[in-house]
């Protein structure tokens, strides 16, 4: 298994508060990107869709503020508890998050299996 990420001294990485913000808008614009992928893909099939044109940069731009959000509560807990600024588990964080943002349109899928499925999701992302 791999060692963690190290600074130059040999202390462990610490990201800083903006950049736990920055990670989650990014996370938060790669949510609605997908997002808007599936609904695409959905009324290519032929699906109806109450959407207007328009939220192929609307879904992207509100995933972002809403993660935005989420970034800065993180951000502020995690300042004072070091370890929560690791950057494995703030991308295995966020990767949940986002990961769930996208598997919540598949309306067929159980609710607890999508949830497991993020969060194997945001663990293997973790990892890597």
């Amino acid at each position: 298994m791999a060692d963690a990420p190290q600074q130059p001294g040999g202390a462990p990485l610490r990201w800083s508060f903006l950049d736990v913000v920055a990670a989650a808008a990014g996370f938060g614009i790669l949510a609605g990107l997908a997002e808007v992928l599936v609904h695409l893909v959905r009324r290519q099939s032929g699906r109806t869709l109450f959407m207007a044109p328009e939220h192929v940069w609307q879904v992207p731009l509100a995933d972002g503020l809403v993660f935005l959000v989420f970034g800065l509560l993180y951000g502020l807990i995690a300042v004072p508890v070091r370890p929560l600024r690791s950057p494995r588990i703030i991308l295995g964080w966020f990767g949940f998050l986002a990961a769930l943002a996208v598997l919540l349109l598949f309306e067929r899928i159980h609710l607890v299996v999508e949830v497991l499925l993020a969060l194997a999701l945001g663990v293997a992302l973790a990892r890597t």
